[in-house]
């Protein structure tokens, strides 16, 4: 493989826009928003291929440096290692009433940016003017103002590693799994590469902060638009859309929740390379990962904290009264145990199987349902792992498995 053609052609490309960056002499370009295309001047030098996340990915070594480097000493098969598990809440209102679940994520930024600890980052913003927009568009920030302007979540595919490198002595990055994974290789690979060496150090060796999200998979562009239309709305007429325990939501301008009918089986509304990416709901390459799963609480934020660094800077900002935090409730966890030795996991979610052999999926009705409503007492961190064991064995490890047996491209995880 001289380039990466074959990772999309077979639909694996997670869409995070590093290929693009990499290329030496411009051939990759972006068509449909976020899949790459390769020019016929491509010079086959071997870079991108080094270098995408989709191909070889040494993900056991990279996670367990960074963990010895950053002082992440606890561990969980599932969550990855970490220094600590918390809640945390915003008490900055204008942080947290423009933000998706509570502006964790805008106020570390926010906070980065004040101390002098980050001059620049590299963020997804939204491309239409309206309260809530889903098509994200990438967006260099360089100041507490930028990061709240890009607060909203947005639950789409974002190629924003294609805006690399970002000027500056030292870049904060927020973003999923994919875009971490991404750089993380590359950071590796500065080190330990080959042909992509040096491409690898121009692109990230001014990367110091990793922000993750929790992120299950991604939307096409459209895909919210999709979703929006089985409840007759647009974008203009709501005030956000998000997960509600698994279910696709809206929460109109007069405080409203709906759900939006069969939302979870809306398979055409979602970015395919997503069902590839590597068991990582948590985002475990990140130095602190953000989200809304041990809570249903609006405002309180999940916080899994990597880094002994970040710790710090969260004590800091508790200290200063600008974020409280708590300990989550555990519960549920002999219920998971008995769950996961019982493999009840193990089931193809969505028929990738069936999508291999069809272009069509036929999700399996029992983990649909067990989509549509998850946790019940499990709670707490325990969440957090049920649903990273949800991603790992009904969709990950089934989509391999149907790959290979189809003799269709696979990703390597290491």
């Amino acid at each position: 493989m001289e380039n990466i053609s074959t990772v999309v052609e077979s639909k694996a490309c997670s869409g995070c826009g590093m290929c693009v960056a990499a290329c030496p002499v411009n051939a990759i370009s972006l068509t449909e928003h976020s899949i790459p295309a390769v020019a016929d001047d491509c010079t086959e030098c071997g870079i991108c291929v080094e270098m995408c996340p989709r191909t070889e990915m040494p993900y056991t070594a990279i996670e367990g440096e960074l963990a010895r480097k950053k002082g992440a000493d606890r561990h969980d098969p599932l969550i990855g290692c970490y220094t600590h598990i918390c809640l945390e809440q915003v008490l900055n209102d204008a942080i947290r009433n423009r933000s998706y679940w509570g502006g964790a994520t805008t106020a570390l930024l926010a906070y980065l940016f004040e101390q002098g600890h980050i001059d620049a980052a590299l963020l997804t913003d939204k491309a239409h003017d309206l309260f809530y927009c889903s098509h994200a568009k990438p967006r260099v920030a360089a100041s507490p103002a930028d990061a709240v302007a890009c607060a909203f979540t947005k639950p789409t595919v974002t190629p924003q590693l294609a805006r690399l490198p970002v000027a500056g002595r030292s870049i904060a990055v927020v973003g999923t799994s994919c875009h971490l994974e991404a750089i993380r290789k590359a950071q590796y690979l500065a080190e330990n590469g080959t042909v992509a060496k040096k491409r690898c150090r121009e692109l990230t060796g001014n990367i110091t902060f990793l922000l993750g999200l929790n992120c299950f998979f991604a939307n096409t562009y459209t895909g919210v638009d999709q979703q929006l239309q089985r409840l007759g709305l647009q974008e203009k007429d709501i005030k956000r859309f998000f997960y509600a325990t698994g279910i696709p939501s809206v929460e109109l301008f007069d405080g409203t929740i709906k759900e939006i009918p069969e939302g979870n089986t809306n398979f055409s509304a979602l970015n395919l390379g997503c069902l590839l990416c590597y068991p990582s709901y948590t985002a475990r390459l990140s130095d602190v990962t953000f989200g809304k799963t041990m809570s249903e609480e609006w405002g309180w934020n999940d916080v899994i904290c990597r880094s002994k660094k970040i710790a710090g800077l969260l004590q800091e900002m508790e200290g200063r009264g600008i974020i409280e935090t708590r300990t989550p409730v555990d519960g549920g966890t002999e219920m998971l145990e008995s769950l996961l030795e019982a493999q009840v996991f193990s089931v193809d979610a969505m028929g990738y199987a069936t999508f291999v052999e069809t272009g069509s999926f036929s999700p399996d009705e029992a983990a649909t349902a067990m989509l549509n409503r998850p946790g019940g007492t499990i709670t707490g961190t325990n969440r957090l792992r049920l649903i990273q064991a949800v991603r790992k064995y009904s969709f990950y490890e089934p989509a391999v498995a149907a790959r290979k047996a189809k003799g269709v491209f696979v990703p390597v995880l290491t």
